[in-house]
Order: structure tokens, then sequence, then C-alpha cells
């Protein structure tokens, strides 16, 4: 009377497929709403933003994982009822064991889906977030590179010897116009080779 299943009041089997049926059905809800925030994570990642859907993706992989654990002894327990139900209930009442069983599988086989979907988006995300970090380095990479010789030509200069190079203003200038085409140099060169 309380689940409003009024048509099945013959024996107490009724009233728990009643309450299975709506804990499952409760339970795909739940995970409808896990495989949107799947899908919202998705686009967040595909938009930039790998770095924020690190802690996102763990929060929704904890999820997944409270289902598993809530729902991992349901395949063992469901498939002694059945086997007993048949006998205790009668075999009127095989169908609604098969529906029991079906309503778990369903869960079962969204969450195991929800799981792999995660998976994958985690690679990826991963993947996306190791390529840009690896554009990152690699920009700093030949800067240092770049900067090297003029670091080098600047630290000889900066010794406190004697140079044929700065008796004048214009030595001054000359091996400053030196460096730069020194970097202009370095710079075209990585850009020859691909590495920019």
């Amino acid at each position: 009377s309380i689940l409003e299943k009024g048509e099945h009041s013959e024996h107490a089997g009724f009233i728990f497929y009643s309450m299975i049926k709506e804990m499952y059905s409760f339970l795909l809800e739940e995970l409808e709403y896990v495989r949107d925030s799947l899908h919202e994570a998705e686009e967040r990642v595909f938009k930039g933003e790998e770095k924020e859907m690190v802690f996102t993706l763990s929060n929704i992989n904890r999820e997944i994982l409270d289902f598993k654990n809530a729902t991992s002894m349901h395949k063992e327990v469901l498939t002694s009822f059945s086997t007993a139900g048949k006998k205790f209930f009668g075999s009127d009442f095989e169908y609604y064991l098969e529906d029991i069983m079906s309503e778990y599988y369903k869960v079962h086989n969204g969450i195991l889906n929800s799981k792999e979907f995660l998976e994958e988006l985690r690679v990826t995300n991963d993947a996306l977030l190791s390529t840009k970090q690896n554009e990152t380095m690699k920009v700093f990479t030949v800067m240092a590179f770049v900067f090297l010789p003029l670091t080098f030509v600047s630290s000889i200069f900066g010794m406190s010897m004697s140079s044929p190079l700065i008796n004048s203003l214009d030595d001054f200038y000359k091996v400053l116009g030196g460096m730069f085409l020194l970097c202009i140099i370095t710079f075209l060169l990585f850009k020859y080779k691909r590495w920019l």
C-alpha cells in the first residue's frame, strides 16, 4: 500500500520486488546524473581546461566507485534469491525474479559504461595536459638556448681584463650588435630545424 503496488498483494515477494524496482530506478537516475557530469567534463577538457578537470574527474571517479562498492554484492545475493524464490514463491513469481536481475544488470552495465568513459576521458585529459606542459617546457628551453650564447659573450666582456674590442663607445655597440645578430641566427636556426 505504501509503495502503491496494491495489485500485487499475494505474498512478501511482491513487496520485495517493488522495493528493489524502486531502488534500482533511483540508482539509474543517479547514474544519469554522473553521465551528465562526465559529458560536461568532456566539453571542458576540449575547451582547454585540462588542469581544472583533474580534480573534477577525481570526484566523478569517487562517485562511480561508491556505486560500484554499493552494488558489488548484489549479483550473488540476487542469484541466490532467484533460485530460492522459485522454490519458495512458486513458478508464477519467476518473471519477477528475472525482472529484478534485469534491473540489476541495467545498473551494473551503467556503472561499467560510466567507468570506461571516465577512464578514456582521463587518458585524453592527461595527454592534453602533458602536451600543453611539453609545449611550455619547449618554449622555455628554446629561450634558454637563445640566451646562452649571449650570456657567454657578455660574461667574456664582463671579465676585468683588457680586451681589444672595448677601447671606444663604438666598440660597445659593435659587441651589442654582434650579440643581437647571434640571437637572431640562433632563433632562425631553431625555426629552420622546426624546434619552435
